[in-house]
């Protein structure tokens, strides 16, 4: 029953509730929920494979953003530390849903560094 209701809040954009219903569930009844499988589990396993994946990106989310090996020299006068200063912002603002801002600061970045951000691997380049 309160899985259903979490998928409701989320439908209504509920998203504080949504995430209040996931950590009481996952912590009076050691239910996870895997909301890119849409699945639940008791103890939460979901097999191998998605636990693999899973576990690869609670890591990823768990690491700040890096930059790329393969990046490009930064414009003159610009360090890898006024980049990433600004990366760190703009990831705070993402963490706070603070969209409007983190996209605004995603084009910041790049109109004023020429520096991409790659949010599925947490890199800029």
């Amino acid at each position: 029953e309160l899985v259903a209701e979490r998928t409701q809040c989320k439908k209504d954009r509920k998203f504080t509730q949504s995430d209040s219903i996931r950590e009481a569930l996952e912590k009076a009844c050691d239910v996870i929920i895997d909301d890119r499988i849409r699945e639940w589990s008791i103890g939460g396993s979901f097999g191998r494979d998605a636990d693999l994946k899973r576990a690869h990106n609670e890591a990823l989310k768990n690491r700040s953003y890096a930059k790329s090996s393969a990046s490009l020299e930064l414009p003159d006068g610009v360090t890898q530390n006024d980049v990433q200063a600004r990366v760190d912002a703009r990831t705070r603002a993402r963490t706070n849903r603070q969209y409007k801002e983190s996209d605004a600061l995603r084009d910041e970045i790049l109109e004023e560094f020429g520096v991409v951000i790659d949010d599925t691997i947490k890199m800029w380049s």
